[in-house]
């Protein structure tokens, strides 16, 4: 994966629940658990973990490249913001959807930020049986899983519950092993990975989903919220919009945006503010007022939680590109 900062653990002064298991909390909501080395199961899958952030962590994210490795990406929540092969080449990954990286492909963070989100991850090889790692698979097994994986055209797709729950049970693996969990972690990366396949062959007849992807109701809630971004906004309007009660409502809106609608907002508020500061010379207090946020204190506070700048750095960053 894009090189995760040491320097995070000192910057979020983070406390060691189990340092054998890799888990580090912060509070009940911000976590950070991975398996490697000692503590992974397989040979052939180097790194699993989740990650779960309320803050941005500048240099958090930094550009790597994996020679014999595949990295998946799986977000629920938030998004990653990442560029794959060029930094040129940027994907905002929002809730839902996955993204994955070839063996020796570049990537990294935009401007090696690691975003507010939650996230699982892992690293996997594909390679057959030998004596150094036995992996279960045939050479003509393996040879046709990484001719499937390497015929994957996009990193972005849609993920599936089923790769989720695969996922889950991956790392619950890690989290108590047994005597049996080598040969069931095996067995579920292998369930993994055709489910990486074939979720991304169903994205890519149906792609990744935005605004026109949406269902009806929940389009017209994310047209409604961006029509009224700088307003304050009680979510019973957008409710509203969707034509849905305010409770189904927000369980449908996360499950397809990949953020709640009080989340999306913000985040819109902070897209919008960005490219305000890219491309005009509005003062920092007027894009605030704009944009609806009380004080331009606030709004600081705000865009530095969600990028790791202030809006000035940020537009003086943008200024020198």
């Amino acid at each position: 994966m894009p090189t995760y900062n040491a320097k995070m653990a000192s910057t979020h002064q983070m406390i060691s629940v189990d340092p054998k298991a890799g888990w580090w909390q912060v509070s009940e909501k911000q976590q950070h658990e991975t398996y490697e080395g000692r503590t992974q199961l397989l040979p052939e899958l180097p790194i699993i973990g989740r990650l779960h952030l309320l803050q941005a962590v500048p240099g958090g994210l930094r550009s790597d490249a994996h020679p014999k490795e595949y990295e998946l990406h799986l977000v629920q929540e938030g998004c990653l913001e990442l560029w794959v092969d060029s930094p040129a080449n940027q994907h905002t990954v929002t809730g839902g959807l996955a993204t994955l990286t070839q063996p020796g492909q570049t990537h990294g963070g935009v401007r090696e930020v690691l975003n507010p989100g939650r996230w699982s991850m892992l690293r996997f090889v594909v390679l057959p049986n030998s004596k150094k790692m036995p992996t279960g698979l045939t050479s003509a097994q393996a040879a046709h899983l990484e001719k499937l994986l390497k015929a994957m055209e996009s990193p972005v797709f849609s993920f599936s519950p089923s790769l989720e729950k695969c996922f889950d049970r991956l790392l619950d693996e890690h989290r108590h092993p047994s005597v049996t969990s080598e040969l069931m972690a095996r067995s579920l990366l292998h369930e993994l990975i055709l489910w990486i396949v074939r979720d991304h062959a169903a994205s890519m007849l149906n792609p990744p989903r935005r605004l026109p992807k949406y269902s009806p109701p929940i389009q017209a809630a994310v047209l409604w919220l961006d029509e009224h971004v700088g307003e304050p906004v009680l979510m019973e309007h957008a409710a509203n919009a969707a034509g849905l009660s305010e409770s189904h409502f927000r369980r449908w809106f996360q499950k397809e945006v990949g953020f709640n609608p009080a989340d999306y907002m913000m985040y819109r508020r902070v897209e919008i503010s960005k490219e305000k500061l890219r491309t005009s010379n509005m003062s920092v207090t007027k894009i605030a007022m704009e944009l609806g946020f009380s004080t331009s204190a606030y709004f600081t506070a705000v865009f530095r939680k969600r990028t790791g700048l202030t809006p000035t750095e940020y537009r003086r960053e943008q200024s020198a590109l």
